[in-house]
């Protein structure tokens, strides 16, 4: 099986490229991909907000040299939320993608896998349009006590996966690192990069994954 993994900017690819030694895949529509064939990865670029997102989709889903009824999707990348306590850099495995849009009177919701083999803590995540400490204040949590993180990209993943592969929806996994809280306070970017890589290294070890050789 085919491991179709997307991230939204080269800042999040980087650890992942590194880790698996991924190489770069020059492919017309998809100049920031990167694939190892050994083990079956191919990670791409989708860029930030909606419309990247959807065009990145549209780009990956017209390669006919990509096997896509029978992959495993996977989103990772950073995510803000309200709650101070939690540590810059923990990791959480999403529950849900949840779909907040400016003149929208409706949440939309979409359910994920949950693989049993990675112990992180679940998390419900919002997508937004705009960054937004306001809108990140009021992520509380869910009816569960898990926390609600917040993103810019996930949910438009998934719906573009989801409509194209409607099998895809049992095989999307979401996983996001704590990047930054709602009171605006932000670490040292250097201080980021490294909690992201060694976060990054700890998922993909769980996740199974394995340096190539």
């Amino acid at each position: 099986m085919k491991v179709f993994v997307h991230v939204a900017t080269q800042f999040e690819a980087s650890p992942i490229i590194s880790f698996l030694n991924l190489e770069r895949t020059r492919l017309p529509g998809l100049s920031h991909c990167y694939q190892n064939q050994g083990q079956g990865v191919l990670l791409w670029i989708g860029g930030i907000g909606r419309a990247a997102t959807h065009k990145s989709m549209k780009n990956l889903f017209s390669r006919s040299e990509f096997d896509i009824s029978n992959g495993r999707w996977i989103n990772i990348g950073i995510a803000g939320v309200s709650d101070s306590r939690i540590a810059i850099g923990s990791i959480y495995n999403i529950s849900q993608i949840i779909r907040n849009s400016a003149g929208e009177n409706h949440e939309k919701t979409i359910p994920l896998s949950q693989p049993i083999t990675t112990n992180f803590p679940q998390a419900d995540l919002t997508t937004v349009d705009q960054p937004d400490s306001t809108e990140l204040s009021n992520q509380g949590g869910n009816s569960e006590g898990a926390p609600t993180l917040l993103d810019m990209e996930a949910y438009h993943w998934a719906t573009s996966l989801s409509r194209h592969e409607p099998t895809a929806l049992f095989r999307m996994e979401c996983y996001k690192v704590i990047s930054d809280h709602a009171d605006g306070q932000r670490i040292d970017f250097r201080e980021l990069a490294s909690l992201y890589d060694s976060s990054i290294k700890h998922l993909l070890e769980r996740l199974h994954f394995n340096p190539s050789k």
